[in-house]
């Protein structure tokens, strides 16, 4: 019963100390996640609140399907000249205008 005894006291003599330090070690971790998310969360909500309302819409072009993949099959030069110099949704207007003009 005593050589027992001795043996799980030197037990948990040795492995004692380590389990605060890994206690800490996830404590550390884990807080530093939360962190990064309470961070990430107040960036994105400060970016919401930029005061424009167009700042949470997503864009969609103005035609989409069938009648823009036929459309880019015929202008796809002049779509990326205009892409070049104005954007996207620049770009995206024009050849919602070339549709809606039948060309």
């Amino acid at each position: 019963m005593n050589k027992k005894f001795c043996s799980s006291v030197a037990i948990i003599i040795a492995f004692g100390p380590t389990a605060p330090a890994m206690a800490q070690d996830w404590l550390g971790v884990h807080l530093e996640t939360q962190r990064e998310e309470n961070l990430r969360r107040h960036q994105q909500e400060q970016a919401g609140a930029s005061g424009s309302p167009d700042a949470r819409k997503r864009y969609s072009p103005p035609i989409s399907g069938k009648a823009r993949h036929a459309a880019m099959r015929r202008h796809h030069r002049e779509y990326g000249r205009i892409m070049k110099e104005g954007g996207y949704r620049a770009a995206d207007q024009w050849l919602a205008d070339q549709v809606a003009a039948g060309r």
